[in-house]
């Protein structure tokens, strides 16, 4: 397929007949994007003139990498955030097996119909969601200092554009404590990421 990317429609050489693409955008719609270099023969007049001359041309295959729109919640209690530095470990791992990252946000369980067809909007491959959840934290023993909350997580990859699971872990239950409902909801999430990167990592090779 040839396909018009918004580049300059005229391009002039250097001397050894290098030139570089002014490529503004491509559609991120399509895997792969031909771009057809030919020569302008208005630029020489006359040309025309020789009909047995074949004027050579220069295809370049630009292959889209693999996208993977990436989410990442935790509920502690009600209270929902994305924690920077648990999403940036699971970007570097990503990275590292060659795929490209577009980070989104959620802040519920359960991904619908409607959230893939959102997502499905950024013409990404597959859909990479890390869900942890903390209990709000109840009093131990009777005590106004000490809390304790459970701590559960589950890592998912959907396949789009169907939005089909195609692969999901269950991170190990964990228990948090902490002189505030809140700080055991944290403690508690400090045990489960460092469940996450190894649980991506194992996961990852759905992503090829």
């Amino acid at each position: 397929m040839i396909f018009r990317s918004n580049i300059r429609r005229k391009v002039i050489t250097g001397v050894y007949g290098q030139a570089k693409l002014n490529i503004k955008t491509l559609n991120p719609k399509y895997k792969n994007i031909i771009l057809r270099i030919t020569i302008d023969d208005g630029s020489f007049p006359g040309i025309n003139d020789f009909h047995n001359l074949s004027l050579p041309y220069i295809d370049v295959n630009i292959k889209k990498m693999k996208t993977v729109a990436l989410a990442v919640s935790f509920n502690n209690g009600g209270n929902i955030s994305s924690p920077d530095q648990l999403k940036n470990r699971i970007q570097s791992e990503l990275l590292s097996q060659e795929l490209q990252i577009l980070p989104i946000k959620m802040n519920h369980k359960v991904v619908t119909n409607t959230d893939i067809e959102i997502i499905n909007n950024t013409h990404a491959d597959y859909l990479v969601y890390i869900y942890l959840h903390a209990n709000k934290g109840k009093r131990v023993g009777g005590y106004n200092n000490m809390y304790i909350s459970t701590g559960s997580g589950t890592l998912y990859i959907y396949q789009l554009p169907q939005g089909n699971i195609v692969a999901s872990r269950e991170l190990t239950p964990v228990k948090g404590y902490g002189v505030s409902a809140s700080g055991a909801g944290w403690n508690g999430y400090s045990k489960l990421k460092v469940q996450v990167t190894p649980g991506i990592k194992s996961l990852a090779v759905e992503l090829k």
